[in-house]
């Protein structure tokens, strides 16, 4: 994911997290769907950087929370990736089920336990699955994410099912990841 980057006041303001200075900049005229220089929404810099109020305040603006940049990022999976969880609460409240799973699969990856626990509870799928066919167990094992696997399993996940190219199971996953970090040690 790239550093975002302001180029609009309200963009610098919500990568500033100054939620005062959105709030004029608002009543003052400036668009809650202005694009930063990479194409970002203010509510996406704000998913990066910024905190729940901003967040809320943006929405209650207008703001879409599934407008995708051009890299087809959307709010919650940029909040997810970067661990912003007060903003991710704010969001996942609204999200569709699709972009639950995507940051999910996001959260899988990275071992962000505490963000797949409010994932879950707001109804990501753990059966969901990437464009490669890897569930989050799958991700979550095959980076070694051991805390996050068993959330998952303890949340229905499947650990025996098979990917649909290598046919291989989670515990695969899982053994080839730790047999590569040998190899390299």
């Amino acid at each position: 994911v790239p550093d975002a980057k302001a180029t609009t006041a309200i963009g610098a303001a919500c990568l500033g997290d100054a939620t005062n200075v959105v709030r004029v900049l608002l009543k003052a005229g400036a668009s809650v769907s202005a694009p930063a220089a990479d194409n970002r929404s203010p509510l996406m810099l704000t998913a990066t950087a910024g905190s729940a109020p901003t967040a809320r305040l943006l929405i209650e603006n207008g703001a879409d929370p599934r407008a995708r940049d051009p890299e087809k990022w959307h709010p919650l999976a940029l909040a997810t990736w970067h661990h912003r969880v007060d903003v991710a609460t704010v969001l996942a409240a609204q999200a569709p089920v699709e972009d639950l799973d995507d940051a999910l699969l996001l959260a899988a990856l990275r071992g962000d336990l505490e963000m797949v626990d409010l994932l879950l509870r707001r109804g990501a799928s753990v059966r969901s699955q990437d464009a490669e066919g890897r569930t989050p167990l799958m991700l979550a094992a095959v980076r070694g994410h051991s805390a996050v696997a068993k959330r998952l399993i303890d949340n229905g996940a499947n650990r025996f099912e098979l990917h649909p190219k290598s046919g291989w199971t989670p515990s695969q996953f899982a053994v080839q990841a730790e047999s590569e970090a040998l190899a390299k040690g």
